[in-house]
């Protein structure tokens, strides 16, 4: 397992690059895309916390999400914007 260190870190993963686990001193584990945008911009995506989705689902998440950004399409600009109205 990953280690719970005083600051917070990210472990990178071997096998896709860009595919991070982001390690808190609480001990809360949560997967992270960074990728880059053909234009040269960069972006990092929250895929979801470990104890929800398993490394597996991430690592396919985090595929998609590459491969559309080599493509040019921002997967932040396809999340829908939420609202603070209450209803």
């Amino acid at each position: 397992g990953l280690a719970i260190k005083s600051k917070i870190y990210d472990a990178t993963d071997a096998l896709l690059r860009g595919f991070t686990v982001r390690v808190h001193p609480t001990g809360r584990k949560v997967y992270i895309v960074r990728y880059n945008l053909p234009d040269g911009s960069r972006g990092r995506y929250t895929l979801g916390k470990c104890n929800l989705i398993t490394l597996s689902q991430a690592r396919i998440l985090a595929k998609k999400i590459l491969g559309e950004a080599a493509l040019g399409i921002d997967p932040k600009a396809k999340l829908k914007p939420t609202s603070d109205k209450m209803t």
